[in-house]
């Protein structure tokens, strides 16, 4: 089975933008509107090669199928995001790219620790994360809207 990351490049504006927008639909994001597509060129453009974004396309067997994106917090942490196109689901793709990804993120930089921000009601997504080592961050109170729909987990990668 040939799984593999590339960097994203311009060209992949389109099928991020479709996945993405595939994961509203499939509630699996807070936000609830399709996102339009001058929005994302726009927050694409800006983020693509940004030193604080870094986003890998997944392939498997040379097919796009998905990306993973991670949001550098500070010079020890990041939150990852992922998502594989639903046909590609079920086949260990997200748990293998997730943890290479790992290398590839520390190329650069110290991180050790990854969040994952997951809505409660995200029942695959919880089981994805916990599946892959991850595990609840206990939040003492809630201080905005988002906390309170969201659960946070995080994993120590080195």
């Amino acid at each position: 089975m040939g799984i593999n990351l590339k960097k994203v490049v311009i060209t992949d504006i389109k099928f991020i933008f479709n996945l993405y927008n595939q994961g509203i639909i499939e509630n699996f994001f807070l936000r609830k509107k399709i996102v339009k597509f001058y929005e994302h060129k726009k927050w694409f453009i800006s983020n693509y090669k940004s030193s604080i974004i870094k986003i890998w396309v997944v392939f498997f067997n040379k097919k796009k199928v998905g990306y993973v994106k991670f949001s550098i917090i500070s010079s020890r942490s990041a939150k990852v995001s992922i998502i594989i196109n639903k046909k590609f689901r079920n086949r260990n793709i997200g748990s293998k790219i997730l943890n290479t990804s790992y290398s590839l993120l520390n190329k650069n930089t110290q991180i050790n620790t990854i969040y994952a921000e997951v809505l409660k009601k995200n029942i695959n997504s919880k089981v994805f994360f916990i599946k892959n080592g991850f595990k609840l961050t206990k939040l003492k109170k809630f201080k905005n809207e988002f906390e309170k729909k969201n659960l946070i987990f995080n994993k120590k990668i080195k």
